[in-house]
């Protein structure tokens, strides 16, 4: 058995607040951010962003139109505006489904070759730099390879 996992897992209460440190730390300057709409609506985390975003030096654009699980066509979406603004990374904020569509918006953005239904078979996954930040317990999307 082959266990994929991220370079790197902060558990933290409110780690989100260190988000912009992240981004910094590793070097992005232009980033898509997948968020579920539970997550940019709750009143708590509506306030982080809002603050957080005020003092990103990050150039960020904030995607959110996608509801329950995540389609081909939703990854089109994505990974075109991933491409039309030339991202250097992908941001996804939320429950299972907006994690599944970063991963899936970081590594088809950069396998424009591929499918999405090709990663079962590869050993090694190229993708853009990928922060997960999960709203939600139980799934562990956050941290296996790439699954939509």
């Amino acid at each position: 058995m082959r266990l994929d996992l991220p370079s790197r897992i902060e558990v933290e209460v409110y780690a989100i607040h260190k988000l912009s440190h992240y981004l910094e730390e590793i070097r992005l300057n232009k980033v898509l951010m997948i968020v579920s709409k539970s997550a940019l609506h709750n009143n708590y985390l509506e306030a982080k962003f809002t603050e957080m975003f005020k003092n990103f030096k990050t150039y960020h654009i904030i995607f959110t139109d996608y509801q329950g699980e995540p389609t081909s066509n939703h990854l089109s979406h994505t990974t075109e505006i991933a491409r039309t603004h030339n991202v250097d990374g992908i941001i996804g904020i939320g429950g299972g489904s907006a994690m599944d569509l970063a991963k899936a918006t970081s590594f088809q953005e950069k396998n424009p070759s591929y499918s999405i239904q090709d990663v079962p078979q590869l050993d090694k996954i190229d993708r853009l730099p990928l922060i997960t930040v999960p709203t939600t317990a139980g799934t562990g999307s956050d941290v296996n390879k790439i699954k939509m």
